[in-house]
């Protein structure tokens, strides 16, 4: 029963385009009894003491492999917020500058360094998911923002007033491009 819960609680992900490893976490508290019950037999059965203190010794490491990555996690994380808020502070003056119902264009440079998840993220994907900070330190809604890198930017595609902003990746300086 606990093995159909889990895969239940998997479904709507089962029907998204991208999947992240977050949403596996919905599954967790299925999984986990699962396993857990698995451990515990497994430490019942093993006939000899050596057997037991292998198991309980491999799930001691299993443990602290895991607090491991999450604090290797964390401090991923705690990175990027850092970055966004440097970014944010950079971006600001330059809010002044895009006209009415105008367009804001946060560039990224082509990159070949590996992002993951909402662990490791580059350029201004940091502030992928509050772009709406923006508006609110601009005190205005009436501008689109959007982050695209330098092989998507096409002149043509952009209005003529739209307001582009680069990241220097050797300096970390922000510049409007022209």
């Amino acid at each position: 029963m606990l093995g159909v819960f889990a895969i239940f609680s998997l479904f709507p992900v089962v029907l998204m385009n991208q999947v992240s490893e977050l949403y596996l976490y919905n599954a967790m508290p299925f999984l986990s009894v699962i396993v857990g019950a698995g451990l515990g037999r497994l430490i019942q059965v093993s006939g000899t003491r050596t057997t037991k203190y292998l198991v309980l010794t491999g799930v001691g490491l299993l443990f602290i492999s895991h607090v491991a990555a999450i604090h290797s996690k964390t401090i991923l994380m705690s990175h990027n917020g850092e970055t966004a808020t440097i970014l944010l502070n950079a971006i600001q003056p330059h809010l002044k500058s895009i006209p009415r119902n105008g367009e804001l264009v946060l560039l990224n440079s082509t990159s070949h360094e590996v992002e993951y998840s909402v662990f490791r993220m580059n350029g201004f994907n940091v502030l992928d998911n509050g772009l709406g900070r923006l508006k609110q330190m601009a005190r205005r809604t009436d501008f689109d923002v959007k982050i695209i890198t330098e092989s998507a930017l096409q002149k043509d595609q952009l209005s003529r007033d739209a307001v582009v902003l680069a990241l220097d990746r050797e300096t970390g300086d922000i510049y409007r491009k022209q």
